[in-house]
């Protein structure tokens, strides 16, 4: 008798799941993006890092960093000199886009075959879910409008701050001096004499930058920070220096609100083609404004706006910002219903 029951007893440890098998993507979909407790947790078993996570995604940084923005303004200035408004606009643009595969897109790859066993398991190289990836487009375009609203306003309110306070008047002159120079190069990159040139500066300012930054950025130094904390953090981080790796102090703000919305995109839809599709689109409408309405908009605004047009920002930035929530709201439930669809 106790023989048998010895037995069924065996039988049932044996049917139960052991609880580190690896999750499926449906069974981490679960998991909230913005669940900020526990801030640490094991590496998910189908990735098995060589190196620390944590040192993992700050070497990637680094080669962003250091190595491109460093090593390639040096380079550029020895080859084309001070003043980029004087060079030929094909040959920065083709150092612009050497300098994005070189050291961005190849050390992204180079670093998740040298350091982890399953590449596309970590840049999550996989299809999306093209009605959940059409939420994020349109979500997208709503963050678009609301942060360039934003700008009109952070340049009013920053002149006003700086009328009522002379004394960071130095402050002011040193970030206009770093925005006039950020101005200055994208001018040459912008600068058209026929059709082809359209066709360039999109690959270069719009779809170049789009895989390169997005498999860097929220490929391999957001996934490699996943696995050490929780998505929501490893996002923010990986936003914040995705904010500042720009060098455009007057657009921190609404490229890290991008920067975040990207990684909250890679990580919901679990497919780099989401954040690449939602970057190439930041940066096509951009592109796109410019071939319309001309240099004009390569300044960032700035100096005080008049009653009428503050309201008008403000309204705007409210009513797109808030169909932007909602449709990331939407995105949530989308997926919260498409993961208990797959179980059933």
């Amino acid at each position: 008798m106790k023989e048998d029951q010895d037995q069924e007893n065996s039988e049932e440890q044996s049917n139960t799941p052991p609880n580190n098998e690896p999750k499926s993507h449906n069974e981490r979909e679960q998991e909230p993006f913005l669940n900020m407790t526990d801030e640490t947790k094991e590496p998910e078993p189908l990735l098995k890092p060589t190196i620390s996570p944590i040192k993992a995604g700050f070497i990637g940084l680094m080669s962003g960093f250091f190595v491109y923005q460093i090593f390639s303004s040096i380079l550029t200035v020895a080859i084309f000199g001070a003043n980029l408004e004087q060079a030929d606009p094909n040959a920065l643009r083709l150092m612009q886009t050497a300098g994005q595969i070189l050291f961005m897109l190849l050390p992204a790859l180079i670093l998740s075959k040298m350091i982890y066993d399953n590449v596309g398991e970590l840049l999550r190289i996989r299809m999306p879910d093209f009605k959940g990836l059409g939420l994020f487009v349109l979500a997208m375009l709503m963050l678009i409008i609301a942060m360039q609203n934003f700008l009109l306003m952070q340049g009013h309110y920053a002149e006003v701050f700086f009328m009522n306070n002379p004394g960071f008047g130095f402050v002011k002159e040193a970030l206009d001096t770093l925005n006039k120079m950020v101005e200055g190069s994208y001018k040459v990159f912008f600068r058209i004499d026929g059709f082809v040139d359209y066709i360039i500066i999109v690959a270069v300012v719009a779809l170049v930058p789009a895989i390169a930054e997005e498999l860097m950025f929220r490929g391999y130094i957001q996934r490699s920070f996943e696995l050490r904390f929780k998505p929501f953090w490893a996002a923010v981080v990986t936003a914040f220096f995705f904010s500042i790796f720009h060098v455009n102090p007057a657009g921190v703000i609404g490229l890290f609100a991008i920067g975040l919305f990207l990684g909250f995109a890679a990580y919901k839809s679990d497919s780099m083609l989401t954040p690449v599709v939602l970057h190439f689109i930041n940066n096509f409408v951009s592109v796109l404004f410019v071939f319309i309405y001309g240099e004009s908009e390569l300044t960032q605004p700035d100096g005080l706006l008049s009653p009428e047009m503050l309201v008008s920002a403000q309204k705007n930035f409210f009513y797109t910002g808030t169909l932007f929530l909602a449709t990331v709201f939407a995105i949530q439930y989308y997926y919260k219903k498409h993961t208990k669809a797959a179980h059933l």
